[in-house]
């Protein structure tokens, strides 16, 4: 009997799971449902400088229909600014030439699906001393996404001046410091501003600095990126802190600027080396040299021409002065004796003869 009312429960559950399931899948909504297909109409422009005239420039406005169904009513707009303009219309399209005035232009027609079409407008600024341009608007009566609908077209004859300069200094426990400093020194923002940094024999990790965009991971070579234009008179500072590899060798740092318009590549690169300090070996101990000993016995006196020292002057030996000067007296006695001599002989002959 117990079986009997266990099958029964259990077939009861079931039953009930199964309706309750059917239940769900026929009121839950579904999760798989599918976008809708729009129309989606986009606009890009490409600017290119006149090679010959510094204040013209050549735009290249692209529109694509990159949606899955055709764009109805699909229009251009194109608000000048500081430019003249002169719009060749694009296979398709209705312009009305308005020489100086804004652009308005109509597609003939629908839009197709992955349709493009391209304009090549030749634009001169009418103030050189400022920036230029014109900035393009496509609409269509379907458009399903607004978010990409228009573009700027812009040149300026002012220039950017990116430059770099590195200085490197000792720091503490082995270590080195550099300052890295990114400056644009011209009258124009710098577009698309990157710093690309080398180090041999280093390993070098800088503090993150605003506005840009660097690895976070310590490599031999990194290209930072700056988020939008490196505004003019704008400067950044990198401060690094390192360690050398190998002591025996110098360790390297080398850092490249560059932007799209930049104006003077002179200024681009820096470079510095650094030698770790080395511990100085020690100096040898100084030798003493042994000192002459004393002599235990006193000195004996140079014996004098008497013998025995007696201190008496008589006892010093005779020079050579001493005895020339006694010769010479010996001799001036023997001359004066025999003049004597002479003189008696002759008185003597004298006498004899009176």
């Amino acid at each position: 009997m117990r079986s009997n009312i266990r099958k029964r429960f259990g077939a009861a559950l079931v039953g009930a799971c199964m309706t309750a399931g059917a239940f769900a899948l026929a009121v839950a909504p579904s999760t798989a449902a599918q976008a809708e297909p729009i129309a989606d109409i986009t606009v890009k422009t490409t600017v290119t400088p006149d090679k010959t005239d510094p204040n013209a420039f050549e735009a290249k406005v692209d529109i694509t229909n990159i949606g899955d169904l055709a764009a109805k009513d699909v229009t251009l707009h194109g608000e000048l600014n500081n430019a003249t303009a002169t719009e060749t219309p694009s296979e398709g399209w209705t312009c009305p030439q308005v020489p100086g005035a804004n652009e308005d232009c109509k597609y003939d027609g629908d839009f197709p699906a992955g349709h493009t079409s391209t304009f090549t407008i030749p634009v001169k600024l009418v103030d050189p001393s400022k920036p230029g341009g014109f900035t393009a608007t496509v609409n269509a009566s379907n458009d399903g996404n607004a978010s990409n609908n228009e573009a700027v077209a812009e040149h300026s004859t002012a220039k950017a001046d990116v430059s770099v300069n590195l200085e490197v200094t000792e720091g503490e426990n082995g270590e080195f410091t550099a300052v890295l400093t990114v400056k644009n020194e011209g009258e124009a923002a710098a577009k698309n501003a990157t710093l690309k940094g080398t180090q041999t024999n280093a390993s070098a990790l800088a503090d993150a600095v605003d506005g840009w965009n660097c690895p976070t991971e310590g490599q031999d070579t990194e290209v930072c990126t700056h988020n939008g234009d490196f505004a003019a008179g704008a400067e950044s500072v990198f401060n690094f802190t390192g360690t050398v590899d190998d002591p025996s060798k110098p360790a390297r740092l080398e850092f490249e600027v560059a932007a799209d318009n930049d104006s003077d590549a002179s200024n681009n690169t820096d470079a510095a080396e650094y030698t770790a300090p080395t511990e100085p070996s020690p100096s040898p101990s100084p030798t003493e040299e042994p000192s002459a000993s004393p002599s235990a016995e006193p000195t004996d006196p140079a014996p004098g021409n008497g013998g025995e020292d007696s201190g008496d002057e008589s006892d010093l030996p005779v020079t050579g002065t001493a005895i020339g000067g006694v010769l010479i007296a010996g001799a001036a006695l023997l001359a004066g004796g025999i003049a004597l001599a002479v003189v008696a002989r002759k008185r003597r002959a004298v006498n004899a003869q009176s």
